[in-house]
């Protein structure tokens, strides 16, 4: 049998794993017969378990709540950083262009926090920066990205 890759367990995994451990079944068992390396198993019962042990219909909540999570962006983060983006993309540097300057002439403090060009975009088109209407202030007048 091969093992499944880049994909998470399934509700119907997730029951089998939680009746294999009651009848007691060792973490390599329950691998084997779902077809996934011992690893996987371990890391779904530590992850997911609680103090009454695992539990699939809780576990299933967990893991979408881990995966539907919002992560504050670093931009909204930093007010100063906001500001030298905002600043950049109005006057007319490419989101690229705005990170080298950051990088290379931009305040200390901000140098240190650093920003990648892609969580820019993200920050126009996706996140909180869409409220700034910086799109219109891009070179390429894109819908998405």
């Amino acid at each position: 049998m091969t093992m499944a890759k880049g994909r998470l367990l399934t509700s119907i995994d997730r029951q089998v794993l939680e009746s294999r451990l009651k009848q007691g079944q060792s973490h390599r068992q329950i691998a084997k017969a779902l077809g996934r390396s011992q690893g996987v198993v371990s890391a779904e019962i530590k992850r997911n378990s609680s103090s009454r042990g695992y539990r699939s219909v809780l576990a299933l909540e967990l893991t979408y709540r881990r995966i539907h999570s919002v992560r504050p962006c670093k931009i909204d983060k930093y007010p100063e950083l906001k500001a030298f983006i905002i600043t950049g993309i109005i006057s007319g540097l490419s989101p690229e262009q705005t990170v080298g300057v950051l990088k290379t002439r931009g305040p200390t403090n901000l140098q240190q926090i650093g920003i990648c060009v892609e969580s820019i975009y993200t920050w126009i088109f996706e996140g909180s920066g869409k409220l700034e209407g910086l799109k219109q202030h891009l070179r390429r007048q894109r819908l998405s990205r």
